[in-house]
């Protein structure tokens, strides 16, 4: 089977999932809490960050998906790595708090 994932045209899933170990998300905004699930499906937990893309997303979208985190069904543990200890891999976070 063929598949195509952001113009990557792949034999098998098994190469697109192979490449995913290389990718980087900001769920901030996607604050629905069932794309998180499913994202946590193929990627790792490390690789997932959140708010990291301002100030190129909306800051009311970022703040809306702040408090729709916050208030979900995620642990106070995986927050705080989505939240802030994935960050410490970009150079402008690294030597944050």
């Amino acid at each position: 089977m063929e598949l195509m994932l952001a113009g990557l045209v792949r034999e098998s899933y098994a190469e697109i999932e192979s490449e995913i170990c290389n990718v980087y998300f900001d769920i901030s905004p996607s604050c629905h809490e069932g794309f998180l699930s499913s994202l946590l499906s193929v990627a790792p937990l490390d690789h997932i960050l959140f708010g990291k893309d301002l100030p190129y997303a909306p800051k009311t979208g970022v703040l809306y998906g702040r408090e729709e985190y916050a208030e979900g069904n995620l642990s106070q543990k995986t927050w705080d790595i989505v939240n802030h200890n994935n960050a410490k891999i970009l150079p402008m976070f690294r030597d944050a708090p």
